[in-house]
């Protein structure tokens, strides 16, 4: 037999090989059921992110497998997050929602956690910008819409008796927390309240100062504007990934906490609480929601998951429903959403000791 004819019968039977080997080897979840793990009731923000790509997942991950989406209340987020952290499957059939308030806890280093964000695998961070508004019938000489920012603060420190609300003194409302004392806004705050009660507190007027994403309050809040009861007048903004702080995409009107401050003082804002405000809104904003796979999955099942996640994001009926739902701030993936969740819950040491003493006088609460 020739040598051309003795290779050309290896060359025909690894190829062989190689088409028979490569199916089986390939990441597939045909007839597999993938948990999507969401650390918070029904109804809620991660929880409406998780059944918005829940029927993309199945459309677009390798196998079609159906995406069962299970609600796991508790700790804040904290419960959910810590037995992920333990038992997570790492063959690609069990992914975690993670949204603010796990990162805020996660961030402060609050006792509860016993789950690590940074040893997880980011698939996807989704952004959402947050606006904050009061209503004018209450803070007289209120204008907002970024008419004259520097006015509308100067009527909001006037005004008194002001109040806000979150769930907890240590959840992701700190963010807002924060801003208000960047800018001498003093209020009072309601405990114990989720997004949609502070948002029916506040239309009953028994909280007079709020925020909420671009999404929730395009669909409920801003139809209050005619009526005289909301009116915007800032935004959190988005962190640039050049040290600063943008405006938000979705209103490019409404100037930024920072903005505000430096129209009020004349000068940028500095120091630990504004180091600290800008770890918030990297945790509140530019990573506010996002889909992990546990730690110690592989990179096969790591990257099937990421070129779903490509292609979702390109999906004609994903974008339209992503704009409505998320605003318009870009979706980050891969090594660049691991990078912005480093940067985000990465605290300085004096800073977050600065945070626990501020929290310590203002609360009455140990972290």
């Amino acid at each position: 037999m020739s040598i051309t004819r003795k290779i050309g019968l290896l060359s025909a039977a690894a190829f062989a090989a190689a088409a028979f080997v490569t199916p089986a080897s390939a990441f597939s979840l045909k007839d597999k059921k993938v948990t999507f793990i969401v650390p918070y009731k029904e109804g809620g923000g991660t929880d409406t992110m998780a059944r918005i790509f829940q029927p993309f997942l199945t459309k677009y991950l390798p196998g079609n497998p159906t995406i069962l989406v299970l609600n796991q209340p508790g700790g804040a987020g904290s419960k959910a997050s810590n037995k992920f952290q333990r038992e997570g499957r790492p063959d690609g059939t069990m992914i975690i929602g993670v949204s603010s308030s796990a990162l805020t806890a996660y961030t402060m280093k609050a006792k509860k956690v016993k789950y690590d964000v940074l040893s997880w695998h980011p698939v996807i961070l989704i952004p959402r910008g947050n606006i904050f508004y009061s209503n004018p019938k209450i803070v007289k000489g209120l204008k907002g819409f970024g008419k004259n920012v520097a006015s509308d603060i100067k009527a909001l420190r006037a005004t008194k008796g002001l109040s806000n609300g979150t769930k907890n003194p240590v959840d992701a409302g700190l963010r807002g927390t924060l801003a208000y004392a960047l800018l001498g806004i003093s209020h009072d705050t309601t405990f114990g309240l989720s997004t949609s009660k502070q948002r029916k507190a506040y239309n009953r007027k028994e909280l007079s100062l709020n925020y909420d994403a671009t999404g929730p309050y395009i669909k409920k809040v801003k139809k209050h504007e005619k009526k005289g009861t909301v009116a915007p007048y800032m935004s959190f903004g988005y962190l640039d990934g050049k040290g600063g702080i943008a405006r938000d995409l979705t209103f490019p009107n409404l100037p930024t906490v920072g903005e505000a401050y430096e129209a009020i003082n004349g000068k940028k804002p500095s120091g630990p609480m504004w180091e600290a405000y800008k770890n918030f809104v990297g945790i509140g904003v530019n990573a506010s929601k996002a889909i992990a796979l546990p730690k110690g999955t592989p990179k096969k099942v790591v990257d099937a998951y990421q070129a779903a996640m490509h292609k979702i994001d390109k999906d004609p009926e994903f974008r339209k429903l992503a704009e409505k739902r998320f605003g318009k701030l870009p979706r980050a993936f891969g090594a660049n959403a691991r990078k912005i969740l480093r940067n985000a819950t990465t605290m300085k040491p004096e800073v977050r000791k600065w945070m626990r003493a501020w929290i310590k006088k203002r609360y009455d609460v140990n972290i």
